[in-house]
Protein backbone atom coordinates (compact mmCIF):
# COMPACT_ATOMS: atom_id res chain seq x y z
CA UNK A 1 0.00 0.00 0.00
CA UNK A 2 1.27 3.21 -1.13
CA UNK A 3 1.10 6.34 1.13
CA UNK A 4 0.88 9.51 -0.05
CA UNK A 5 4.14 12.11 0.64
CA UNK A 6 3.45 14.55 3.08
CA UNK A 7 5.16 17.49 0.69
CA UNK A 8 1.61 16.71 -1.71
CA UNK A 9 -0.37 16.45 1.09
CA UNK A 10 0.57 19.56 2.60
CA UNK A 11 0.20 21.15 -0.93
CA UNK A 12 -3.38 19.81 -1.34
CA UNK A 13 -4.17 21.18 2.43
CA UNK A 14 -2.84 24.85 1.31
CA UNK A 15 -4.86 24.79 -2.16
CA UNK A 16 -7.68 23.87 0.17
CA UNK A 17 -6.84 26.61 2.40
CA UNK A 18 -6.69 29.14 -0.11
CA UNK A 19 -10.00 28.22 -2.05
CA UNK A 20 -12.02 28.10 1.49
CA UNK A 21 -10.86 31.89 1.94
CA UNK A 22 -10.85 32.98 -1.33
CA UNK A 23 -14.91 31.96 -0.97
CA UNK A 24 -15.50 33.42 2.11
CA UNK A 25 -13.83 36.85 0.71
CA UNK A 26 -15.67 36.70 -2.57
CA UNK A 27 -19.13 35.79 -1.13
CA UNK A 28 -21.50 38.71 -0.71
CA UNK A 29 -21.89 40.12 2.73
CA UNK A 30 -25.30 39.11 4.01
CA UNK A 31 -26.27 43.21 5.67
CA UNK A 32 -25.32 44.04 1.84
CA UNK A 33 -27.17 42.18 0.27
CA UNK A 34 -30.05 43.17 2.39
CA UNK A 35 -29.64 46.20 1.72
CA UNK A 36 -29.13 46.39 -1.93
CA UNK A 37 -32.61 44.76 -2.26
CA UNK A 38 -33.95 47.27 -0.02
CA UNK A 39 -32.83 49.58 -1.87
CA UNK A 40 -34.08 48.57 -5.27
CA UNK A 41 -37.86 48.14 -3.58
CA UNK A 42 -36.86 52.21 -2.45
CA UNK A 43 -35.93 52.85 -6.16
CA UNK A 44 -39.20 51.44 -7.45
CA UNK A 45 -41.21 53.83 -5.29
CA UNK A 46 -39.50 56.49 -6.16
CA UNK A 47 -39.83 55.87 -9.96
CA UNK A 48 -43.57 55.44 -9.67
CA UNK A 49 -43.49 51.40 -10.12
CA UNK A 50 -45.60 50.69 -6.81
CA UNK A 51 -47.79 47.89 -8.59
CA UNK A 52 -43.91 46.03 -9.05
CA UNK A 53 -43.48 46.27 -4.78
CA UNK A 54 -46.21 43.38 -4.87
CA UNK A 55 -43.31 41.00 -5.72
CA UNK A 56 -41.55 42.21 -2.69
CA UNK A 57 -44.55 41.57 -0.20
CA UNK A 58 -44.49 38.18 1.97
CA UNK A 59 -48.31 36.40 1.82
CA UNK A 60 -49.03 37.95 5.51
CA UNK A 61 -48.29 41.62 4.31
CA UNK A 62 -50.83 41.02 1.55
CA UNK A 63 -53.53 39.44 4.20
CA UNK A 64 -52.53 42.55 6.04
CA UNK A 65 -53.38 45.18 3.90
CA UNK A 66 -56.49 43.24 2.22
CA UNK A 67 -57.80 42.84 5.99
CA UNK A 68 -57.33 46.42 6.82
CA UNK A 69 -57.60 48.66 3.47
CA UNK A 70 -58.20 46.96 0.42
CA UNK A 71 -56.95 45.06 -2.28
CA UNK A 72 -53.37 44.95 -2.24
CA UNK A 73 -53.58 46.30 -6.31
CA UNK A 74 -55.79 49.01 -5.30
CA UNK A 75 -53.68 49.57 -2.19
CA UNK A 76 -50.48 50.14 -4.63
CA UNK A 77 -52.14 52.07 -7.06
CA UNK A 78 -53.32 55.06 -4.51
CA UNK A 79 -49.76 55.40 -3.36
CA UNK A 80 -48.40 55.26 -6.41
CA UNK A 81 -50.78 58.20 -7.17
CA UNK A 82 -51.01 60.05 -4.23
CA UNK A 83 -47.06 59.94 -4.06
CA UNK A 84 -46.90 60.76 -7.91
CA UNK A 85 -49.42 63.76 -7.09
CA UNK A 86 -47.46 65.00 -4.37
CA UNK A 87 -43.65 64.43 -5.86
CA UNK A 88 -42.90 62.02 -2.73
CA UNK A 89 -39.62 60.72 -2.50
CA UNK A 90 -38.43 57.55 -0.19
CA UNK A 91 -35.42 57.08 1.59
CA UNK A 92 -33.31 54.32 4.09
CA UNK A 93 -33.45 56.80 7.08
CA UNK A 94 -31.78 54.25 9.86
CA UNK A 95 -31.13 50.46 10.25
CA UNK A 96 -32.67 49.32 12.93
CA UNK A 97 -32.10 45.80 13.22
CA UNK A 98 -30.39 43.08 11.05
CA UNK A 99 -30.40 39.06 11.99
CA UNK A 100 -29.08 37.65 8.37
CA UNK A 101 -31.32 34.89 6.95
CA UNK A 102 -34.05 35.85 9.58
CA UNK A 103 -35.27 39.17 10.40
CA UNK A 104 -34.83 43.20 9.63
CA UNK A 105 -35.66 46.26 10.19
CA UNK A 106 -35.15 49.32 8.11
CA UNK A 107 -36.40 52.92 8.73
CA UNK A 108 -37.54 54.66 5.93
CA UNK A 109 -37.49 58.79 5.42
CA UNK A 110 -40.76 59.75 3.17
CA UNK A 111 -40.33 63.14 2.28
CA UNK A 112 -42.79 66.05 1.80
CA UNK A 113 -44.04 67.32 -1.05
CA UNK A 114 -41.69 68.10 -4.17
CA UNK A 115 -39.30 65.16 -2.55
CA UNK A 116 -38.45 67.76 0.01
CA UNK A 117 -36.66 66.18 2.85
CA UNK A 118 -35.99 69.05 5.56
CA UNK A 119 -38.89 67.40 7.53
CA UNK A 120 -39.24 63.80 6.59
CA UNK A 121 -41.54 61.15 7.97
CA UNK A 122 -40.31 58.18 9.06
CA UNK A 123 -41.84 55.04 9.65
CA UNK A 124 -40.44 51.37 10.34
CA UNK A 125 -40.73 48.22 8.17
CA UNK A 126 -40.24 44.72 8.96
CA UNK A 127 -38.46 42.28 6.92
CA UNK A 128 -38.24 38.70 6.40
CA UNK A 129 -36.14 35.94 4.90
CA UNK A 130 -37.55 33.36 2.93
CA UNK A 131 -37.01 31.49 -0.31
CA UNK A 132 -33.20 33.43 -0.98
CA UNK A 133 -35.08 36.49 -0.34
CA UNK A 134 -35.79 39.64 1.84
CA UNK A 135 -39.81 40.14 1.78
CA UNK A 136 -41.83 43.08 3.33
CA UNK A 137 -43.76 40.91 6.60
CA UNK A 138 -46.75 41.26 7.35
CA UNK A 139 -46.20 42.48 10.68
CA UNK A 140 -43.31 43.43 13.76
CA UNK A 141 -41.77 40.71 16.05
CA UNK A 142 -43.14 42.51 19.01
CA UNK A 143 -46.58 44.30 19.18
CA UNK A 144 -45.84 47.12 17.48
CA UNK A 145 -47.98 48.43 14.72
CA UNK A 146 -47.65 49.67 11.29
CA UNK A 147 -47.22 53.65 11.39
CA UNK A 148 -49.11 55.23 8.57
CA UNK A 149 -46.37 57.28 6.94
CA UNK A 150 -49.39 59.20 5.40
CA UNK A 151 -50.01 60.64 8.69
Amino acid sequence: MKTIPYKLLLAGLVLFATALLTWSLLRPDPHQVFLREVGEMIKKANEGKHLALRENLSPEMEAYIADNFMSVQQALAVARKLDFDRKILYRVAEDKVFRAGEYAEIEIERSGPGGDFSKPVRFSVPFIYRDKAWWVAGGFEDERRFINPLR
